[in-house]
């Protein structure tokens, strides 16, 4: 990777937060970044390629910040708690700060969209390991650890659009992990 590659990242970042994915330029993004047009398209050939590039950035910060966080966690629920801390609520504070940040959290384009289903996958291998251990306890409700996995990504993501203000996200989170451990056969406090 180039050395200029993170510097860019940071710097769309940063524009597309101002400005949305649609007003955004490759010229924003080059002067935010102290680089030339031309430099920056050494790096990125255009603006689709380079939000692809920031979706997989963000991706690897949220699945470091995951595996950061569960390093030091034991029970399941304060496993999923920490989940929904990395990968929901700042992009729900994000939908509402940033124009058109659905663009950014839906991907912008067909590329876009292929990366954010990478993402999709990414998280629900990382919580389909963590629900491994209780396949026996899924399998007897008729579902599998990779199930439940996706199901909990795919709600989980759909509240960062449909939940009101920050407490009703807090209520469907809960609710999300509380259904979760249940199918794990886990009582709230015991695992």
């Amino acid at each position: 990777m180039n050395r200029r590659v993170p510097c860019i990242l940071e710097a769309a970042v940063n524009v597309i937060s101002r400005y949305g994915v649609r007003r955004t330029t490759m010229a924003d993004i080059a002067a935010e970044a102290g680089i030339s047009r031309q430099t920056l398209y050494a790096s990125f050939a255009n603006k689709d390629e380079l939000l692809v590039a920031v979706i997989k950035k963000l991706t690897e910060n949220k699945l470091e910040a995951v595996d950061n966080a569960w390093s030091s966690l034991e029970a399941v629920e304060d496993k999923l708690d920490a989940f929904f801390a990395v990968c929901v609520t700042p992009y729900f504070d994000q939908l509402r700060a940033m124009p058109d940040s659905g663009d950014l959290i839906e991907g912008f384009n067909a590329e876009g969209k292929a990366e954010i289903k990478k993402a999709e996958d990414r998280k629900t291998a990382a919580l389909t390991s963590m629900f491994l251990p209780y396949s026996d306890e899924l399998q007897k409700s008729g579902t599998t650890a990779e199930a439940l996995a996706g199901l909990v990504v795919s709600a989980a993501t759909s509240f960062i659009f449909t939940a009101r203000d920050h407490r009703h996200l807090e209520t469907l989170l809960n609710s999300l992990k509380l259904a979760a451990l249940c199918q794990l056969g886990i009582k709230p406090g015991q695992s």
